[in-house]
């Protein structure tokens, strides 16, 4: 039905998923530790037995030995089957059907056009100054690293609810984010910054990270929990939300979070177009502080995760990327893990008639 009929979709993700959330989402938020960690690692565990119970079984039908052995073997793969039904008809319910409603329209004021190099190039400044600017105004220790010492749970909520005027499907009940202990290593070697566990309705960050990652991760992970599922939407929601925060953190975040995709795509323009446009309008380069500051991982942290590693970070990458590109494209989304990048042309969209 999800795949038929688009407007089903609208309205089960604003009307039906809400109520998941309120009810199962709230219950899981009060727990201190992720809920969707220890899923998996049951998860893991009934397939690991189904899969070494599977070869003793086979014996004992040959041999017709072991009668209670092979009753409890059916038991166990009767159970094993009804477990991996639910979790196709939770994944269902709280992640692919979303995958079906309309995409958001950051300007539906806006002429529908192909935006230009000279667009990119204007939208690409406009972050690099304002990532300069709050660079200059956070506070450091004697090394230089960023601190914060506010609640940042408050003010991701606060950062959200800002904004779902426009965005309505953000209004409700936000959840508890929770920092992962057991496969934050993981997710670093995976580059991932957050998760959401369809099957917790939890928001997940990774606990490795640098400081800077966090509001926007904060935010994105939270949308997806209101039933933005789109990485992109996700994205450009988390960035918007930290924008419209009075905390130079997250406004800083934000901008950081969509830079160096807004940079990369400008990189790929013509370069005498390039050059004309930073003669004409100059090009703004970020400061050394902001550089720094853009990181996913401090050099510490990175020595910690690759001291624990069972596999190289580049095997771990190529497996995490080929499994989220096949995830999202069964899911609907062509683009696959390339749809994280196409926050830019949300950027370019909204602030159409603004910075152009």
């Amino acid at each position: 039905v999800a795949r038929l009929s688009r407007g089903f979709c609208d309205w089960y993700s604003r009307y039906v998923f809400p109520v998941w959330v309120s009810i199962y989402g709230r219950l899981t938020s009060i727990l201190p530790f992720s809920f969707g960690e220890w899923l998996i690692i049951i998860g893991l565990i009934l397939s690991l037995i189904a899969l070494l119970l599977w070869i003793p079984a086979l014996i004992c039908k040959k041999k017709e030995c072991g009668l209670k052995f092979r009753y409890n073997a059916v038991r166990f793969y009767r159970f094993f089957l009804v477990v991996v039904l639910d979790a196709a008809i939770v994944m269902t319910l709280n992640c692919f059907m979303l995958y079906n409603c309309t995409p958001i329209d950051p300007n539906p004021e806006a002429a529908v056009r192909e935006y230009t190099t000279s667009d990119l190039f204007l939208l690409r400044e406009h972050l690099a100054q304002t990532i300069n600017e709050l660079a200059e105004t956070l506070p450091r220790d004697a090394a230089g690293k960023l601190v914060y010492t506010g609640d940042m749970q408050k003010e991701a909520e606060k950062a959200l609810k800002k904004i779902n005027k426009d965005y309505p499907k953000l209004d409700g009940f936000i959840p508890n984010v929770k920092k992962m202990k057991v496969f934050s290593d993981i997710l670093s070697q995976s580059y991932i910054c957050g998760y959401y566990f369809p099957f917790s309705m939890e928001a997940n960050v990774n606990n490795r990270m640098y400081l800077t990652n966090y509001p926007a991760c904060y935010c994105h992970e939270l949308s997806h929990v209101r039933s933005y599922v789109y990485e992109d939407e996700a994205n450009f929601l988390a960035f918007l939300a930290c924008l419209s925060s009075d905390d130079p953190m997250f406004r800083y975040s934000g901008a950081l979070s969509v830079f160096r995709y807004v940079e990369d795509d400008l990189m790929k323009s013509n370069d005498d177009v390039l050059s004309e446009l930073s003669g004409k309008y100059g090009f703004t380069e970020l400061s050394d502080k902001a550089v720094n500051d853009d990181v996913f991982l401090t050099p510490e942290s990175w020595a910690e995760v690759e001291a624990d590693a069972v596999l190289s970070t580049q095997t771990v990458e190529n497996i995490s990327d080929t499994l989220t590109d096949t995830s999202l494209k069964l899911s609907g989304v062509s683009s696959g893990i390339i749809s994280y990048r196409e926050v830019v042309r949300l950027l370019l969209r909204y602030y159409d008639g603004v910075l152009y």
